[in-house]
């Protein structure tokens, strides 16, 4: 049905023409089948001839051999029963622009929504791959917790290890010394031993020569 200005905002997606349903013109630049209310190419938006553009008008209202209009004797004169078809024209051409601008508003919400939809899946990412990282540098943090822990009680240890050898070389060094005081001791004791048998045996030789005197 033609399309008024009246309910052309009635008229939806669905109410437009079918090929199936009605005739069609052939795009003279693509060959493509577009339905006779385009005035424009759908695949390439190549304009409608005149003469398909002038023939979806004229069949209604007259004969396509190019007959003019007859007197009806009752006027004095020929009435013209053509239809303005600018006026038509027009009407198409506004249904036709508010069909695009729908199809337009739709795919601009469909690109819309993949925007957001790539957005959401981009942000997912972003964030399951901040969690890995803080979850990496978490595990670093550990390990080098852990072994600097290691290394601490290496280093005590070690430490532990060295104080006990310097207590046992003091000790060492304290038994050395006891040692050398003994041997020093006995030392002494031993040159006094000597000269007590020395002074023993003087005292016996004079002892033995006053003897031998007496009897002489």
């Amino acid at each position: 049905r033609l399309a008024t200005r009246s309910d052309s905002s009635k008229l939806t997606l669905g109410e437009i023409p079918k090929m199936s349903d009605v005739d069609y013109w052939a795009c003279p630049s693509c060959t493509y089948h577009n339905a006779l209310n385009f005035l424009e190419c759908e695949m390439c938006g190549d304009r409608k001839p005149e003469a398909d553009r002038s023939s979806d008008f004229e069949q209604p209202y007259g004969n396509r051999d190019g007959a003019q209009p007859k007197d009806d004797g009752q006027f004095g004169q020929l009435t013209d029963h053509t239809p303005n078809t600018s006026n038509i024209e027009s009407q198409y051409t506004d249904e036709i622009v508010r069909q695009q601008q729908l199809v337009a508003q739709f795919e601009r919400a469909q690109q819309q929504q993949l925007r957001e939809r790539q957005q959401r899946e981009e942000e997912e990412h972003n964030a399951i791959v901040q969690a890995r990282m803080q979850e990496i540098i978490q595990m670093q943090q550990q390990l080098w917790e852990e072994q600097d822990a290691e290394r601490r009680e290496a280093e005590r240890q070690k430490e532990a290890e060295n104080i006990a050898l310097e207590r046992q070389r003091e000790q060492l060094r304290r038994q050395e010394d006891e040692l050398r005081r003994q041997q020093e001791r006995l030392q002494e004791e031993r040159r006094r031993l000597e000269q007590q048998e020395r002074e023993a045996a003087i005292r016996r030789q004079q002892q033995q020569q006053q003897q031998q005197q007496q009897q002489q």
